[in-house]
C-alpha cells in the first residue's frame, strides 16, 4: 500500500481494467510506517491512519490526538478519473467514459476517547 520510493504515508487505488487510480498522501513528516498482511498504518504528527484493504474497498480510519483547527488535509493525485458528487456529502469517481470507478463516502466522526476523534472513510 505504501511507496515504497518515498518515506511518505500515502495509499493509491487503482481500478483493475482501465488503470484509472487515486492516490492519498498526508503532508508532513511521517514517523512511522507499517504494512502487515491487508493492513498499513502510519503516524503524521499528531494523526494516526490506518487503511484497510478488502477485495472490493479500501477503509481509512484517521485518528487525530488532539483535535485540529477544524480541519485535516491530504493530497490527492487522480489520473483518468473526475469527481462527481453522489448526493449524500460523498463523492463519485468517474472514468473518462463517465463510468462509475470509486465511491468517497462522506467522512463519519466519532470519539473513543474524549482526547481523541476519530473519522473514517471508505473507497
Amino acid at each position: 500500500m505504501f511507496d515504497k520510493k518515498s518515506s511518505t504515508a500515502s495509499v493509491q487505488v487503482r481500478h483493475a481494467w482501465t488503470k484509472a487510480s487515486i492516490r492519498f498522501d498526508l503532508p508532513g513528516q511521517t514517523s512511522q510506517r507499517i504494512a502487515l498482511g491487508n493492513k498499513a498504518t502510519a503516524q503524521v504528527g499528531d494523526l494516526n491512519v490506518t487503511w484497510t484493504s478488502f477485495d472490493d474497498r479500501l477503509k481509512e480510519d484517521v485518528v487525530l490526538a488532539k483535535a485540529p483547527n477544524n480541519t485535516s488535509t491530504c493530497n490527492v493525485q487522480m489520473r483518468g478519473l473526475a469527481f462527481g458528487n453522489d448526493g449524500h456529502g460523498g463523492c463519485i469517481l468517474n472514468d473518462a467514459g463517465g463510468q462509475d470507478r470509486f465511491q468517497l463516502p462522506a467522512p463519519r466522526q466519532g470519539c473513543s476517547r474524549p482526547q481523541q476523534q476519530h473519522h473514517h472513510t471508505g473507497i
